[in-house]
């Protein structure tokens, strides 16, 4: 069985960074990911898009099955009058629909419309749960990284110092 007692304490330095690190590298891409989608999800403008061009790419070809990504790219004007151009990635249902369609609904983020898509609100309930994992995860690795290097740098309590000092005071005197 695996006991965190077992380890030397090079051992749980080493683990603790570990952790931190991995617990940082989760934080950047929730932060990241965060920032990018909110705006979007909650604050986003719907407008009307022209599909530019649709295409796919062949992905893998395992046991005699070829399997394809699609994409499409589209651009939009803001009501600034300023036009922006994006690309995304479909279903495939959503990619035949829109090739015979040429028109596609844009939500984009009225401070950045940089930051837009191809409207997805139907699966924010979905988008928002995705995130929890990551959350919990994050915080996991950043709690547990620190309570191992705390462990091992804090300064000894000076109330269990006077104890020990007393104990080994009597062992000598016997």
């Amino acid at each position: 069985m695996f006991k965190l007692s077992n380890f030397d304490s090079l051992g749980r330095k080493i683990a603790g960074f570990v952790l931190l690190l991995v617990g940082l590298v989760f934080l950047f891409f929730v932060l990241r990911n965060t920032v990018r989608d909110f705006p979007i999800w909650f604050f986003g403008q719907s407008v009307s898009g022209v599909v530019d061009e649709t295409w796919y790419e062949m992905v893998e070809e395992n046991a005699g099955e070829m399997s394809f990504t699609y994409f499409v790219s589209y651009h939009f004007t803001a009501p600034n009058g300023e036009t922006h151009t994006n690309s995304s990635r479909l279903s495939a249902q959503e990619w035949m629909a829109l090739s015979s369609s040429g028109e596609v609904i844009v939500v984009y983020s009225s401070l950045n419309p940089e930051n837009n898509r191809i409207d997805d609100s139907r699966f924010i309930p979905l988008l928002f749960c995705s995130y929890l994992p990551f959350v919990a995860a994050t915080w996991f690795f950043l709690t547990n990284g620190w309570k191992l290097l705390y462990a091992e740098f804090k300064e000894p309590d000076e109330e269990l110092w006077v104890v020990e000092k007393k104990v080994l005071a009597e062992g000598e005197e016997k």
